[in-house]
Formats: structure tokens, C-alpha cells, sequence
């Protein structure tokens, strides 16, 4: 087996893209302070299948000093040899896939799904790759597949455009410290509900570009605002908020902006731990993300029983969750201020 270095990340951070980023990363500890300082801003995304997210977009945004990014769209023919050269030359791949004809996916036999497929490692003996990825059971780990499972999966998308081949690979010489202003500033955008992406490109709004984009693309739900909306998403008056129609469903349907939130104070947890040590405002995260995670496990159960006494409880804990969230990071950037 010829494989790549991965971290294996506990912590779900919501999206797939996210969990390679950090996966990539991750396998040196100094690139650390490039999540520290990319991870504090969250908005909710996309109108048709809206979710709470990073203000980040993960692997495929990470600067070129970090991570070099090779990309081809449009069908590969020789598909294992592409693969193969990258990884042989320290490249991880990420390739478009119909999960339908992946086997351990969420769609598996049932239904049309593009989505991403990491790869890391390929065996030339079993003719398998290494994979990493999301389960039918939502769980995130390392699967083998064989090649062939993974042509079938690649060569039946629905569109040319569908077809995209990334290879990334760190540029080991980079480094990057913490920027304890730049934190601290995003977690008060968090605190304040600010458009983080908005305002990081004030500058080009100012200069007369086209801000349609960021006016239209995402919902006004910014920072901790995220619990707003999920309380209104389960009270089914979300609607009320959008900018322009759309034919999203009302209710929760999935999981992703619950353990996106939990994943943002997860990593608050890890700053903290690093910069400021075993103190009684790591203690405070951490108790904070064990609340989190109670309401995971509350929202978890309310997706697979939706009735009004659920909904009742989730909302009620949100809400809690929000306010001694805003004590949390509140101290915490009183913490970074001290720096």
C-alpha cells in the first residue's frame, strides 16, 4: 500500500471539505495556527439547501502558500494513473462520485448523489484505494475500495461539468502563527452577528464591485445568529427571512449546521488549550462543549422524532446554549485581548 500521511480528525466539523482540510493538515501540528485563524467566523449557506457553516470554504479555498491545488474538470480518461502519479508524488485527490455506486454511503442503491471522495493511498497488489469520507451512518473514517467501485462511481455522473479532479499538496516550507488581533476581531464579528465575508471585502465593495453575491447568496444569519436560525428553521418560519424565493423545504432535515457549531467551539477548545493552557477558561470551554453536545444529541433525537414536545426542548436548549456561549467567547476574547 502506497499511502499519504492523514489525520484523522474526532471532531465532525459539519463538511467533508472541511474534515480534509484539517486531515491534510493536521499531520503537522505547527499548521494549527492556520485553523486558529481561518475557523472563527460562521454564516448559514446556499438558499435551496441552506445550513449553518464556516465562513471558510475548507480545502478548496486554502490559500496556495498552504496548499497547492491542481484541478481538472471534465472527464478523466485514464482515470488510476492520474491518481496514482499524485499520490507517488505526495498529492492527495479529491474526485467527484456518484454514491449511488459506492457501497457504505448514505446513498448506496438507492439514489443519485454527487459528492467527494478523498484519496490517500492506492494498493497495486488488491488494486484498492485508500479513502476517507462520511458513512451511511454519518460517521467519519477510512474506507478501502476497489478500483473498480471507484470508476463505476466516478463514470456515472449526470453532467460533464459534474466531473472535477483536485490533487493538493502542502507546501511544507510555510508557516503561519497566530494572529491573536485577526481572532480576536472574527469572534467579536461572531458576537456582534456580522457578515464575516462581507466585511472582509469591504474594501472591494467600496471599490464598486458586484456585491449581488454577497447580498443574495446567503441567508441573514450571522455569527451566533446560527442558533436563530435553527430555532426558526424548527418553528417553520424561516421563510420570513430569506431575500428572494426559494424552494427549500421547511423543518431540519439534516444534521450538518448542529455539528458545525459544535465543531466551532471544539476548536475554540484547541486555541485555548494551546495558547493559553490548563486554565480555568479552558475548564469553561469545555464544559460549554459538553452542553453542546448534549444538544446535539437532543436535535438528533428530534430528526428522528419531529413532534412538537421535541421541538419545544431542542428550542429551549438552543437558546440556553446561546447565552452561555456568549459569556464563553466573550471571555475568551477578553483572553486574546491580554495577548
Amino acid at each position: 500500500m502506497k499511502e499519504l500521511d492523514f489525520y484523522l480528525t474526532e471532531e465532525n466539523m459539519g463538511a467533508q471539505y472541511h474534515q480534509y482540510l484539517f486531515g491534510i493538515l493536521l499531520t503537522n501540528p505547527k499548521n494549527k495556527a492556520f485553523i486558529y485563524n481561518n475557523y472563527m467566523g460562521m454564516l448559514v449557506k446556499h438558499y435551496d439547501h441552506s445550513h449553518v457553516d464556516f465562513a471558510f470554504d475548507g480545502i478548496y479555498s486554502c490559500r496556495e502558500n498552504m496548499v497547492r491545488q491542481f484541478a481538472v474538470r471534465g472527464p478523466v480518461s485514464d482515470l488510476h494513473g492520474m491518481i496514482r502519479n499524485c499520490i507517488d508524488n505526495q498529492a492527495y485527490v479529491i474526485i467527484n462520485v456518484n454514491e449511488e455506486y459506492l457501497s457504505k454511503r448514505q446513498a448506496s442503491h438507492q439514489h443519485y448523489f454527487r459528492h467527494d471522495l478523498l484519496i490517500f493511498g492506492y494498493d497495486e497488489r488488491k488494486k484498492t484505494y485508500r479513502t476517507v469520507g462520511f458513512d451511511e451512518q454519518f460517521n467519519y473514517g477510512i474506507t478501502d475500495y476497489l478500483w473498480s467501485e471507484v470508476e463505476l462511481a466516478y463514470g456515472t455522473m449526470q453532467n460533464e461539468w459534474d466531473y472535477e479532479f483536485f490533487a493538493f499538496s502542502v507546501v511544507d516550507a510555510y508557516e503561519e502563527y497566530c494572529n491573536f488581533s485577526g481572532i480576536k476581531n472574527e469572534l467579536q464579528m461572531y458576537l456582534q452577528g456580522k457578515n464575516p465575508i462581507r466585511t472582509q471585502l469591504e474594501i472591494f465593495l467600496k471599490g464598486g464591485g458586484d456585491s449581488s453575491f454577497l447580498n443574495e447568496s446567503y441567508k441573514n444569519y450571522y455569527g451566533i445568529q446560527a442558533y436563530d436560525y435553527l430555532i426558526d428553521r424548527i418553528k417553520g418560519t424561516h421563510r420570513h427571512f430569506l431575500k428572494i424565493p426559494c424552494n427549500e423545504e421547511l423543518g431540519v432535515n439534516d444534521i450538518r449546521s448542529i455539528n458545525a457549531l459544535c465543531g466551532h467551539i471544539k476548536i475554540v477548545e484547541h486555541m485555548v488549550r494551546d495558547v493559553c493552557g490548563e486554565t480555568e477558561l479552558l475548564q469553561s470551554v469545555k464544559n460549554h462543549e459538553k452542553f453542546a453536545y448534549a444538544g446535539k444529541l437532543l436535535f438528533m433525537n428530534y430528526l428522528r422524532f419531529p413532534d412538537r414536545r421535541n421541538g419545544k426542548k431542542i428550542m429551549n436548549h438552543l437558546r440556553k446554549q446561546k447565552e452561555i456561549e456568549k459569556v464563553v467567547i466573550g471571555d475568551v476574547i477578553d483572553a486574546m485581548s491580554r495577548l
